[in-house]
């Protein structure tokens, strides 16, 4: 059986991390929600740190963007 590495339903740590600070305040929320792309939620994770919002030391690399923008969209 293969090693699997997940985190609370979420890739890793990094991911849930994350997606847990961009749901916790309305600002970044209805910012990430607005995000077309996944490169999109990478600059949103970039202003988040350069402002100071994100306070963990959460690995860039480890971060699966991609998860955190797909589960952002609206269920249709």
């Amino acid at each position: 059986m293969a090693y699997e590495e997940t985190y609370n339903g979420w890739t890793n740590w990094e991911t849930w991390n994350l997606n847990l600070w961009l749901n916790n305040e309305p600002y970044w929320h209805h910012r990430l929600l607005g995000c077309q792309s996944e490169e999109e939620v990478k600059e949103l994770y970039e202003e988040a740190i350069d402002t100071g919002y994100i306070t963990d030391q959460i690995s860039y690399f480890r971060i699966n963007f991609r998860e955190i923008f797909e589960d952002s969209r609206p269920v249709s």
